[in-house]
């Protein structure tokens, strides 16, 4: 009896080699997969730095929740997938990386996504839908082809724009819905603050996902020195609290209006600009003019489970490693190899 176990322990031994020679030696195989590519642009203006998030009831800034979901997106995403990163200031996106295999390049892309910093933007100043357009048209790349947008941002643009000039998107539209005007917005607002806001994707839209970061309670902006240094927060007098770019609409109602020297008035409006939320309404309606959808992080159940919506997804040949299966396999044999060497110890 002890003789018949020791071969069999012997015959054990030996397929748990052979198993695992399998695994280290099996080539990779071609396999259709699902997968996502991404092109992700982040808003590092100064907004960005307000703590209206906690996490282990402690404030969090917008920036770093952004970080925070990016990752545990990288961590979730299937191989074979894709992920670029890019960042962007006034109207300027610049790319960081273009989309990479997020398995493969898994160190580089986390750690470029927790170095990302407000310290890295070139200028003060944000425009949210120039950027926006500006993002979208580096999407005709050839390395982007098969990306969608992830355009992630506050939407509190600085100094304030004047709407006459900014892009209408109509060269982006993939619908005949009709762009929503300032009594429907005003409407749609309304409702917005007695109901949540969850992620739901249009399958005529093809551009990507626009995300809304911020809570909807006016908060501080910290000011920091040059040297990164937190010095307190900014004030009323310390930022332009209305467009003064182009021609007003109505000269009259402007008070202090000279044609020649002061367009927009002698004197300085003062408003609450010094003071940043989620501008939501705002962020919809740029979406929607930009054939993308919209998420909120603040109603979302994550990140994650929006961008690998069904709409999204993409089948594509991918190169996969099965050499799990053997080294499962070998495994299994070897654990039986020490279970019966229990039994001939006890025998």
């Amino acid at each position: 009896m002890i003789r018949k176990l020791k071969q069999w322990r012997f015959l054990l031994i030996l397929f748990s080699l052979i198993a695992t020679s399998v695994a280290c030696f099996l080539p990779k195989f071609t396999m259709q997969s699902d997968v996502y590519h991404w092109l992700v642009m982040v808003d590092i203006t100064r907004s960005m730095n307000a703590t209206d998030y906690k996490e282990n009831n402690r404030p969090v800034s917008r920036l770093e929740k952004v970080k925070a979901e990016l990752v545990e997106v990288l961590n979730k995403m299937p191989c074979g997938s894709t992920l670029g990163l890019g960042v962007f200031a006034e109207r300027a996106p610049a790319i960081l990386f273009m989309p990479m295999e997020v398995c493969d390049n898994y160190p580089l892309i986390e750690t470029t996504v927790n170095q990302l910093d407000w310290r890295m933007a070139w200028v003060a100043d944000s425009n949210i839908a120039r950027a926006l357009n500006n993002t979208l048209s580096l999407m005709d790349l050839p390395d982007l082809k098969n990306a969608k947008l992830l355009f992630i941002t506050d939407g509190h643009e600085a100094p304030p724009v004047n709407p006459d000039y900014e892009p209408d998107f109509n060269e982006y539209r993939t619908n005949d819905e009709p762009i929503p005007g300032a009594v429907r917005l005003a409407n749609q607002q309304s409702a917005a603050m007695n109901n949540p806001v969850e992620f739901t994707v249009n399958k005529d839209r093809r551009y990507g996902l626009l995300v809304g970061v911020g809570g909807l309670t006016p908060t501080r902006i910290p000011k920091f020195n040059e040297d990164g240094h937190h010095e307190g927060f900014y004030t009323v007098d310390d930022v332009p609290h209305a467009a003064r770019f182009g021609l007003p609409k109505d000269p009259s109602k402007i008070p202090g209006y000279v044609p020649r020297n002061a367009e927009w008035g002698s004197e300085a409006p003062k408003g609450t600009e010094h003071l940043t939320f989620l501008k939501e309404e705002y962020l919809k309606s740029l979406s929607q003019k930009a054939s993308m959808g919209y998420l909120s992080l603040n109603t979302a159940k994550n990140l994650f489970t929006a961008i690998t919506h069904d709409d999204f997804l993409q089948r594509t040949p991918v190169l996969t490693w099965l050499g799990y299966i053997p080294g499962t396999v070998a495994l299994f044999f070897l654990c039986l190899f020490y279970v019966s060497g229990l039994r001939v110890f006890m025998t």
